[in-house]
C-alpha cells in the first residue's frame, strides 16, 4: 500500500496529488491516516462549524417559469409547496408545536409543568 501511495505522490498530476497530500514516512511508528478517519475528522469539523452558526433561510416559490409578475401556475406552486416541506411545517405548528419560542415563554411552561406534578 505504501508503494502505491508513494508512486501517486511522485506524479505531476495535481488531482492525484490532492487525493494523497500527506507524505508517507516509512520509519514512523504511527500508521498513515485512512480515508475513513479523514471523513470522520471532516464531518466532525463540519458539525462543529454548523453548531457555531445560526442558520436563517427563506423558502422561495417561483409562481411561473417566465419570470412574469402577471402569471401564476397553480400546479407548479403546489409542487414546490409539497417538496419544500411547507405543509408538514404548517401541520406541526397547528398541532401546537411552535417553531420558534421566546425563552421566557419556554421557562414559564417548564415551571408550570414541574409545579403541576
Amino acid at each position: 500500500m505504501f508503494d502505491l501511495i508513494e508512486a501517486i505522490q511522485m506524479t505531476s498530476n495535481q488531482f492525484l496529488l490532492s487525493l494523497f497530500p500527506d507524505k508517507i514516512d516509512r520509519d514512523a511508528k504511527q500508521k498513515p491516516t485512512t480515508a475513513s478517519s479523514k471523513i470522520k475528522t471532516s464531518c466532525n469539523e463540519l458539525v462543529a462549524a454548523l453548531s457555531k452558526c445560526t442558520p436563517h433561510y427563506i423558502r422561495c416559490i417561483k409562481p411561473n417559469d417566465n419570470k412574469s409578475s402577471s402569471e401564476y401556475d397553480q400546479r407548479r406552486c403546489g409542487h414546490q409547496i409539497k417538496y419544500l416541506g411547507l405543509l408538514e411545517n404548517i401541520r406541526v405548528r397547528r398541532a401546537g408545536f411552535a417553531y420558534r419560542q421566546n425563552f421566557d415563554k419556554f421557562l414559564e411552561q417548564c415551571v408550570f409543568f414541574f409545579l403541576a406534578k
